[in-house]
């Protein structure tokens, strides 16, 4: 698969204006079809975080053709729902008034469907696939170990630490299992990384406490230092590992880089782009600030003109690599790049954040710094 990011910026940005918007400005709706289902009762259920159960919200009976529909009140806050038929589940996620499609088989319901309407939807819609396709051909005792499983999960999770979906998928169980298993260290730190994300960003939601609790209580088991229910510790996650040439051509790795340096900028960009110039500008004034005290940057430009981004490659003090855009896109994916430009934070060789705002990097990069 070819990747074209170079063109995609403002149509992402343009979905992401569009995201949790729906046709139901009173409340969501679940909408869709079961092949070979008629007049079948499905369940609309939501999950209790307290009494750690799945209870019924609405139940429906599609029509002769299989079809279906449900809308429900706007609830407080962002959740995952799920509809089942015959014991067999589907699940989505709803984050304000959209309208969410799932379509399905009676005969395979939880395992051969599609689930559509917002960028959460798609992301789990693949992580299931995913989960779903490992489980069947190593079984469930096997995710324990799955590691590149976890390492494609983890870079949609670091997509969107503080979305449905990243709580979705660090709560999911197959089976009563859980795909991170909080007394693993490795999945520990996802864990903790988006119990820290929701207590920043939604510490509102019933799920920050819940996540906070989970992680604390992880800890207290695997014998880490036991932290009070008031306490959240930063939690990193280990690095994803990236080897791109640089404008001489020698090939340098993102791990390299991370081990020699406290603080390292991870940033995907397009120098052709609107963009860039301002861009650049910001992170010249923090490398400026802070190189001598073990800041770099690695900043991975994907461009389709490579004689071009090594013309604009040469001027930079940092460290500059290409990402020819007839690669497979399998970087941008292990970190989530769905539009440009993306910027990570690594400390001490570990992945701690995602910025989305170019406006906080500075104090961003002053907190890891001072660590």
């Amino acid at each position: 698969m070819k990747i074209r990011l170079y063109h995609i910026a403002a149509a992402m940005a343009g979905m992401a204006m569009m995201s949790g918007c729906g046709k139901n400005d009173a409340g969501w709706t679940v909408e869709g079809s079961v092949e070979g289902a008629d007049e079948a009762k499905l369940y609309l259920e939501a999950f209790n975080n307290n009494g750690n159960n799945w209870y019924v919200l609405d139940t429906v009976r599609t029509d002769h053709e299989g079809k279906f529909s449900i809308t429900s009140p706007r609830a407080a806050f962002p959740d995952v729902y799920r509809i089942t038929l015959d014991g067999k589940s589907v699940y989505f996620p709803i984050d304000s008034t959209e309208t969410i499609t799932v379509k399905s088989k009676a005969g395979a319901f939880s395992t051969d469907y599609s689930v559509e309407g917002s960028d959460a939807a798609a992301t789990m819609l693949k992580s299931d696939k995913l989960i779903n396709d490992y489980v069947a051909s190593h079984g469930v005792a096997a995710l324990d170990s799955a590691v590149n499983l976890k390492r494609e999960l983890s870079g949609m999770i670091l997509g969107d630490m503080p979305g449905i979906a990243s709580y979705y998928l660090v709560t999911k169980r197959i089976n009563g299992k859980p795909v991170f298993n909080p007394l693993i260290k490795s999945d520990m730190k996802i864990i903790g990384a988006v119990a820290n994300a929701y207590s920043e960003f939604r510490p509102n939601d019933p799920r920050a406490e819940f996540l906070k609790r989970l992680y604390i209580e992880a800890r207290k088991l695997s014998g880490t230092t036991a932290l009070s229910a008031d306490t959240l510790v930063a939690t990193e996650i280990d690095l994803i590992d990236i080897e791109l040439p640089d404008a001489s051509g020698k090939k340098v790795k993102l791990s390299d880089v991370a081990a020699a340096n406290k603080v390292v900028i991870l940033n995907f960009t397009d120098y052709s782009a609107d963009y860039s110039q301002p861009l650049n500008i910001a992170l010249r004034k923090t490398y400026d600030q802070y190189h001598n005290n073990g800041l770099e940057i690695y900043q991975i430009g994907i461009s389709p003109d490579e004689y071009q981004w090594r013309m604009a490659a040469r001027n930079q003090p940092w460290t500059t690599v290409y990402y020819s855009t007839n690669l497979s896109g399998k970087d941008l994916m292990n970190y989530n790049v769905g539009s440009l430009p993306a910027m990570f934070i690594i400390s001490n060789g570990a992945l701690s954040e995602r910025i989305s705002d170019i406006n906080s990097l500075s104090g961003k990069v002053t907190g890891y710094i001072n660590r």
